[in-house]
């Protein structure tokens, strides 16, 4: 549910809430036949009553508005996560507006996606982005969504990492040295499941026998006695560090050198061998990660 629409109902439903409570409050009893007439007589002395509403609801519908948009925006999630479906979908358009106002300006941006249901259905959607998330969009990009089986207008686009760890459990960092210790004792069943708890957007390559997230360049393999693990230049910095944590003895040939330039680190324990090297392909650099069993 959008937040334009999520906090439109809110509001009217605040008001709508706050205004008949008050009524309610004031009037209390006053359906009883004994105080009919009585009402009455005071009605016609007194027709102030809309002004006294027009003090006292305000300040109660504020406070049910956001309690009315909090619940609104938790039960659509809640519903989302339990029945979502991936697919990919396409940025048609969108639009982003400012309203001022007395101590600032309130900004807010969504854009409209198409996409596909399982069962073929073309859905065009609208979804609420910040305005930073706004001016990365443009039309005809392609996006990873998740939308509800049960209201496909309930969306959520993949593609900041709170939208992730919230929908897709995943804890979004980087692949640390214990992860790769982990999973080279992992079963292959369990293999997939674990890269996409720590970074999203992992999928099995067919073809190349390995496990790549092109979103994030990294490619992941698992052989009966070895992992290769391949990645951006930060792993040179992070994994020996990692590694040494763990009670890895560095036997680098020549030391431990400037890790700005340093081609390779090799380091090992009782049972497993690591050869962390800087590799080039045209003018990508990545770094490859070598775990072997002794």
């Amino acid at each position: 549910m959008g937040f334009q629409l999520t906090t439109f109902l809110a509001i009217v439903g605040a008001v709508i809430f706050s205004t008949t409570s008050i009524l309610t409050i004031i009037y209390y009893n006053s359906w009883k036949e004994e105080n009919v007439k009585q009402e009455a007589e005071i009605e016609e002395k007194d027709n102030g009553w809309l002004s006294v509403l027009f003090v006292l609801v305000p300040i109660p519908a504020v406070i049910f508005s956001f309690i009315f948009m909090y619940t609104l925006e938790s039960g659509a999630d809640q519903l989302l996560k339990e029945t979502q479906i991936e697919t990919e979908g396409i940025i048609i358009g969108g639009s982003s507006n400012s309203v001022h106002v007395r101590r600032g300006s309130f900004d807010y941006s969504s854009v409209s996606v198409k996409f596909q249901t399982k069962d073929g259905k073309e859905v065009v959607a609208t979804e609420d982005v910040s305005e930073y998330e706004f001016k990365g969009f443009y039309k005809g990009q392609k996006v990873m969504l998740i939308y509800s089986s049960e209201d496909p207008q309930n969306i959520e686009l993949l593609t900041t990492k709170s939208a992730i760890k919230k929908f897709k459990d995943s804890e979004e960092r980087d692949i640390s040295a214990n992860d790769l210790l982990v999973l080279m004792d992992a079963k292959d069943i369990q293999v997939l499941n674990l890269l996409n708890k720590i970074t999203y957007g992992w999928t099995f390559d067919q073809n190349i026998q390995a496990y790549t997230n092109k979103s994030k360049n990294m490619v992941f393999q698992k052989q009966p006695s070895e992992i290769v693990f391949i990645s951006g230049e930060v792993s040179m910095y992070k994994l020996p560090k990692q590694f040494m944590g763990l009670d890895f003895k560095d036997i680098t040939e020549g030391g431990i050198g400037n890790p700005m330039i340093q081609r390779e680190r090799n380091l090992e324990n009782e049972r497993f061998l690591v050869s962390i090297e800087r590799t080039r392909s045209g003018q990508q650099r990545f770094v490859t990660t070598t775990v072997a069993k002794k």
